[in-house]
């Protein structure tokens, strides 16, 4: 340093500039920061989405703070039945850093299944929120088997926790508001939903019953329609069944007529065979030697021949004269 003793003015030569106090504090965050966001601790892609309606929570804060006060009477005013398991921990000061890590090991390994875990803290200065902006917090954040909300301090501050978390809240109120749905604002939604699903379901049936008048009237119309082809058909069956009947009526006379005829025809010829037949056996009986013997004729042998010639006798031939009763035997005494 110099004084001078004209002026009385004091300098002196900056060698070098450190921050210190909350200037250490802004520069060693942004170095954090830059190199987790570089391994990707902060990367959006990571991110998982929190259930709707969540039942079970995880909530690491402490018991004392007006942050948890604020959030617990914003939850259950919002929505109620949730369980809700409380670690009870520091959120500044020496042991806040180790206390918030084993509340999120302590979470892992419990035996539980939580729907989101909750960091929750008022506002403060940069030192206050110190905790908040250690690596080994937001590694437990980034490491935590559930899905992590924190809500910090004010809306104007900015933790590494926060770029961790998986849902980011300005403010502890505002991270309760995010958790869970307002249940005034559900009843308004379902409902509408009912409304709309009322309105819906009335639009389908009317929509079935207009879609069931179109099929019946499509219906009525192809059975209209098959009726009366049936009906024309049936018509034409019968029509066509009168020529039929009446053909077969026609064809049964002329088989009457012609089976009359054969029979007319076929007694016809029988008697004429009858006839023809009485005639022969005439014709044989008159034929018949025995016949012409009966009626006092004789037969005569010779040699055992039938003598039809006086030419073929001699005198004294023995012949045997044959009547219709016996015969006797004779000799030739003349010839005429």
């Amino acid at each position: 340093p110099k004084i001078h003793s004209k002026s009385g003015n004091f300098s002196f030569t900056v060698l070098k500039v450190e921050p210190v106090g909350e200037g250490a504090l802004k520069r060693a965050y942004e170095i954090l920061k830059n190199r987790l966001e570089t391994e990707g601790l902060f990367a959006p892609e990571r991110k998982r989405a929190l259930p709707r309606f969540p039942q079970t929570i995880g909530l690491i804060a402490s018991k004392d703070s007006a942050a948890y006060s604020d959030f617990i009477k914003i939850l259950k005013a919002r929505w109620g039945g949730l369980k809700i398991h409380l670690i009870n921990v520091a959120v500044q000061g020496q042991e806040a850093v180790p206390q918030i890590v084993g509340a999120f090991q302590c979470l892992n390994e419990s035996n539980l299944e939580f729907d989101l875990v909750a960091l929750i803290r008022g506002g403060g200065s940069l030192e206050d929120l110190r905790a908040f902006n250690s690596e080994e917090v937001v590694r437990a954040i980034f490491g935590s088997c559930f899905p992590v909300v924190v809500g910090v301090g004010h809306e104007r501050d900015d933790t590494l926790a926060d770029f961790a978390a998986d849902l980011r809240a300005s403010t502890p109120s505002n991270a309760a508001e995010l958790i869970v749905p307002d249940k005034e604002e559900v009843r308004r939604e379902f409902e509408t939903a009912k409304r709309g699903f009322i309105a819906a379901q009335r639009f389908w049936f009317e929509e079935k019953a207009e879609a069931i008048e179109d099929s019946v009237d499509r219906l009525k119309s192809i059975i209209g329609k098959k009726a009366a082809d049936f009906s024309a058909s049936l018509a034409n069956f019968f029509h066509q069944a009168e020529i039929w009947r009446k053909d077969l009526v026609q064809k049964k006379i002329a088989a009457a007529n012609c089976i009359f005829r054969m029979e007319l025809n076929f007694k016809k010829h029988v008697q004429e065979i009858k006839n023809r037949l009485n005639l022969s056996e005439k014709i044989i009986l008159a034929l018949n030697p025995e016949s012409l013997l009966a009626r006092g004729y004789a037969v005569v042998f010779k040699d055992g021949k039938a003598v039809r010639s006086a030419n073929e006798l001699d005198i004294d031939d023995n012949v045997r004269i044959k009547l219709f009763k016996g015969g006797f035997w004779s000799k030739v005494l003349k010839k005429e």
